[in-house]
């Protein structure tokens, strides 16, 4: 993650508030939910049962304790950490209280880096926590310019950073268990790391683990990074890279190995923009996706073998961008998930950019924007003078402390709903995002409980993490399983304008026919929603953290099967003049959208109702129309969004239309 300035092992339902209460729930064996897979497009669990993933981003987990008795998996089995017991116990403050509050508050999986170095909050040469280290000696002279090895005088020395490890001292690469040497035992490295999968399994949720965490591929000069690793040791010997995949592969994919790990996703890089000739950081290099791709395909061909779980694998690359984006080498080989990065764009543009790339693959939210931190404030250092959704301004999101990168993560649950669903519309796989205060654990103050100077305003005692966005999207998960989701076809396809941005066209048959306020390039306000949908300026990088909150594109689709169709209204005033203005861009009531009802069930036997977004879900706010009360249109039908607004002043509503 770039900082500037800085299910169905059961239906989890979790009602509008985020308190960290005991959930009773079943978990199904992990070898019928895992390995997970992908089956004609549908992210599925090992017994065939459509699966939507629901993800925090503990990326920088090697820098606290797994539990308040050691590091391992055997040490913390059964034992009683807890986030609770974490506010006055500062050896409860791990991984084992997290992932328990995580599982609590709805979540199924979780990333982390599993090398991990000073980018994403860990230490810079890939320590965990109590100083154990996944390999045991450095490189020697002659690597990538402007890196310089071996670090600290010798080959033996612990380096600076993580730059100049020997890739090919991770450990036994036929039997992946760790060696000792220099006074370094690697396999009580990996065993921190199999505590963490372990524990996940326990819990019935998948890690995303992400082996090469390049980082924006930063050399030594920029304070180094596990991509320079790569590049330095292909530079070294190409096998070293090669002999790293097959100590994963017999490690977690071989099924006899005692650290064997059902419930894993391979989840690759970290902001990868290294590998485009066009890179907004100028770090291109010619070489490093060869380097990458090669580390990938060996990964894959090594989980081929008899004996192996292949598991998905997804990626992570920089800006407006996709895994299958990259087009340097022939991901689509071993890519199994699309990873949508929301970035410069809004991410409804990367679910539609996946169906253009592939009917196979089907997307997930792998970063948006996260909760605590000001990238996508609606008005991002107060440049438009003032905040027009309750709690969502740069003052409200920092709680006060202007320039600061770790704010209250409690506010503003809206800039989470509206990429959620609107992703999720377009058919995605799944959402993983984070928080401020769980991506980098123990360089976030209080991240246990109420954050820096006691800003966080969630639910007690974790007032950080048990924030309403949580539930939200938890209950909102729960939602499009019970209406498989998945089925759903989105009302537009992908284009691009003469800059190469996201446009969208509508298909032969759309289900929305009409919405109000979609707005143009210049500002003013247009009704034609079903032919562009990019929003506020996403094409100017410095309108970028603006556009999502303040773009009221309705997003809607069609069951594949005909069973049903939905549509996400945003509520944004459609009279707001942003971006050139400031005039009426707060939330409102009352938006019509004109549908063809015809579409469900050739429109007969229909209920329309909505739903709100911000509370349980479990059953409509109102209905619309139905068999039993005034039956639906046969086609054509306006819907009008109940007036007023949510209790957070926004006015975003669920239109669903079913066939009963």
């Amino acid at each position: 993650m770039i900082r500037i300035g800085l299910i169905i092992a059961t239906f989890i339902l979790i009602a509008a508030t985020s308190l960290p209460v005991d959930v009773p729930i079943t978990v199904t064996p992990g070898g019928v939910v895992f390995p997970l897979r992908v089956s004609n497009g549908v992210l599925q669990t090992a017994s065939g049962q459509p699966y939507l993933i629901l993800g925090d981003a503990p990326q920088g987990a090697n820098n606290i304790p797994l539990c308040k008795a050691g590091n391992t998996y055997a040490l913390c089995t059964g034992t009683g950490d807890t986030i609770a017991g974490a506010q006055t116990d500062s050896a409860q403050r791990t991984f084992l209280a997290y992932i328990k509050d995580r599982q609590a508050q709805g979540f199924n999986s979780l990333w982390i880096n599993i090398l991990c170095e000073a980018y994403t909050a860990c230490n810079n040469n890939g320590s965990t926590q109590e100083g154990n280290y996944p390999f045991t000696t450095q490189l020697t002279a002659g690597v990538v310019s402007p890196d310089t090895c071996p670090e600290n005088g010798s080959v033996t020395a612990t380096p600076g950073s993580s730059d100049c490890w020997d890739m090919s001292t991770v450990g036994n690469t036929a039997t992946g268990v760790g060696i000792t040497a220099n006074g370094k035992n690697t396999e009580l490295y990996w065993e921190h790391i199999d505590g963490y999968i372990k524990l996940a399994n326990d819990l019935g949720m998948q890690v995303l683990a992400n082996p090469i965490p390049n980082d924006n591929c930063n050399s030594q000069s920029n304070g180094g990074s596990f991509g320079y690793t790569f590049l330095n040791n292909n530079t070294k010997n190409p096998s070293n890279i090669t002999g790293y995949a097959d100590f994963l592969a017999n490690r977690y994919s071989k099924q006899s190995s005692p650290s064997y790990a059902p419930n894993l996703v391979w989840f690759l890089f970290n902001d990868y923009t290294c590998w485009n000739p066009t890179s907004p950081f100028s770090n291109y290099n010619s070489t490093a996706d060869n380097v990458f791709f090669n580390f990938a395909s060996r990964l894959a061909a090594d989980e081929a073998q008899a004996g192996y779980t292949k598991h998905l694998m997804s990626s992570e690359l920089y800006g407006n961008s996709n895994s299958l984006s990259d087009n340097q080498n022939a991901w689509s080989n071993v890519m199994t998930l699309n990873g949508v990065y929301s970035n410069q764009g809004p991410d409804y543009d990367g679910g539609l950019l996946s169906h253009v790339q592939s009917s196979t693959a089907p997307a997930m939210l792998v970063e948006g924007n996260y909760p605590g931190e000001d990238l996508s404030g609606v008005d991002a250092d107060n440049q438009l003078g003032g905040t027009w959704i309750t709690g969502c301004g740069s003052a409200d999101i920092l709680a006060g402390a202007a320039g600061a990168t770790i704010g209250n993560s409690a506010t503003c649950p809206f800039r989470e709903r509206i990429q959620f669903w609107k992703l999720m519309l377009t058919g995605a796989a799944g959402y993983l995002n984070g928080n401020t205060y769980t991506w980098e654990f123990a360089n976030a103050p209080n991240w246990w409980s109420t954050g820096r100077s006691a800003v966080c305003t969630g639910t007690a005692p974790a007032k950080c993490l048990d924030i309403p966005s949580n539930a939200q999207l938890a209950t909102a998960s729960s939602f499009l399983q019970t209406h498989s989701w998945y089925k759903i076809v989105p009302d537009v396809t992908r284009g691009t304008n003469g800059s190469g941005f996201g446009i969208a066209t509508a298909i032969a048959s759309p289900f929305l026919t009409v919405a109000t306020g979609c707005y143009t390039e210049n500002g003013t306000v247009s009704h034609n929603c079903a032919s562009y949908y990019k929003g506020s300026k996403y094409n100017d990088i410095t309108n970028v953290p603006k556009g999502d909150l303040f773009d009221a594109f309705v997003v809607s689709g069609t069951a594949s099967d005909s069973s049903f169709a939905m549509a996400y209204v945003p509520g944004a005033d459609p009279r707001c003049t942003f971006p050139t203005g400031a005039t009426n861009c707060g939330q409102l009531g009352g938006h019509q959208i004109t549908v063809n009802n015809g579409k469900v069930n050739g429109g007969t036997n229909l209920t329309a109702a909505w739903y709100d977004p911000t509370g349980s879900m479990t059953s409509p706010t109102t209905t619309i129309c139905s068999p039993s009360t005034t039956p639906c249109n046969s086609a054509s039908q306006t819907y009008t969004t109940p007036a007023g607004t949510h209790s957070d002043g926004t006015a975003d509503w669920v239109l669903l239309l079913r066939s009963r």
